[in-house]
């Protein structure tokens, strides 16, 4: 027998709305895609509700670097916070819901986080805004609820997808009409275990009227165990985020970078470590962002974080908040500091870039000479903290 939901209509007459399968895979995947919000957002986050921006369907996964497509993925979401959403739709008739599924997913997901290149993604999402007729600046700035529409902002969130690939960093979704209890228990088992990557499972049921007049989703999250939801919570609000040696950081950055990119990583870190009048320490730490190095800066009684890294292979001016002290506080030190750096081939950061947290690929860095400008900036950034020029100052 199947479930039923009630509604009163305007007249105050009770409407029953049965449950009925959905007549195809395809027009539950259909749905998704036209529905993002069917997701439910809200539950898989109550505090901070996720918000979807979908990339494609069909999203192609290939099984090595460079190569042609493996498989399909039956849909890409991007949420506020740039973390991949790969979603796997499934009718609960499928047999392959049980264990097949599982399989599938998790060869997606661990060949998308090494052969997806962030371009492709980018490119798939461009090309589904232009069938549409969508703007892609407009999509991300209404998925950040950000009022203007910023380039560098949309620049900025495409390195954090980035960011977030390279440190797996993803969201593995199982949607169907019906999540039978295998596939709950693995679900509960894999989002217990995996860190930073997360697993959920969402039931989405459809009732009809009798007329077939009326219908109604209803989504549900499954699988998710309080104590992977505290975890998770944990990790999100940067508590999970633990200190480590620089051995372990350097054993995480010679897995994921070229000989090139350990060569840039090696000139900042000496440089922190070799900079003792101007007070620079180090620190370390893995959290839901990936493996970093922090150059930890004391000028007078305040404590400023200049650069961080990324050993999944990215490098960040922290513009936020060195824009709080002279002489970056004005226009003209942020726009001298972005002239040094745009010396750096690869380089091309714009005034509002300099305003947040400017992500650079360190792969992009390819000479020793390209290495000293940027340790000469920091150079340059430390001494102007201490003793600004006053004709930045203004």
């Amino acid at each position: 027998m199947s479930d039923s939901i009630f509604l009163i209509d305007g007249e105050s007459e009770l409407v029953e709305l049965h449950e009925k399968a959905y007549d195809s895979e395809a027009l539950l995947q259909k749905l998704i895609a036209k529905y993002p919000n069917v997701l439910a957002g809200q539950q898989i986050n109550p505090e901070s509700p996720r918000r979807w921006l979908l990339v494609t369907r069909e999203m192609g996964v290939p099984d090595e670097k460079d190569g042609s497509d493996r498989w399909s993925l039956d849909h890409l979401f991007l949420d506020q916070d740039a973390i991949p959403t790969l979603v796997e739709v499934k009718r609960s008739s499928d047999t392959r819901i049980r264990r097949e599924v599982v399989g599938q997913m998790l060869d997606y997901a661990a060949n998308a986080v090494v052969h997806w290149p962030i371009e492709s993604i980018r490119a798939k999402f461009e090309s589904s805004c232009e069938t549409k007729g969508d703007d892609p600046t407009t999509m991300i700035s209404m998925l950040l609820e950000e009022e203007n529409e910023d380039t560098t902002a949309e620049e900025n969130f495409w390195q954090r997808v980035k960011t977030n690939l390279q440190a797996g960093r993803i969201r593995m979704a199982f949607v169907a009409d019906v999540i039978p209890s295998e596939l709950r228990r693995i679900i509960e088992f894999l989002n217990g275990q995996l860190d930073p990557a997360e697993v959920i499972g969402v039931e989405l049921k459809q009732y009809q009227d009798a007329d077939a007049q009326m219908r109604t989703l209803v989504p549900r999250v499954v699988g998710v165990t309080a104590d992977a939801q505290r975890k998770k919570a944990t990790i999100a609000k940067g508590a999970g985020k633990v200190t480590i040696t620089r051995e372990e950081f350097f054993e995480v950055a010679n897995k994921e970078l070229t000989p090139d990119g350990l060569k840039t990583i090696n000139s900042v870190v000496d440089w922190a470590s070799g900079v003792s009048d101007h007070e620079v320490s180090s620190h370390w730490s893995q959290g839901v962002r990936g493996t970093t190095f922090h150059a930890k800066c004391q000028i007078e009684n305040r404590i400023i974080y200049p650069i961080s890294l990324w050993a999944e292979g990215s490098l960040c001016f922290q513009m936020r908040w060195l824009k709080l002290h002279h002489p970056f506080k004005n226009a003209l030190g942020r726009d001298a500091l972005q002239k040094k750096l745009e010396e750096i081939p690869g380089w091309t950061l714009s005034n509002a870039g300099m305003e947040g947290f400017p992500y650079v690929s360190i792969e992009e860095v390819k000479t020793d000479a390209d290495r000293r400008k940027i340790v000469e900036s920091l150079d340059w950034i430390l001494n102007q903290l201490k003793q600004p020029d006053p004709d930045l100052v203004g």
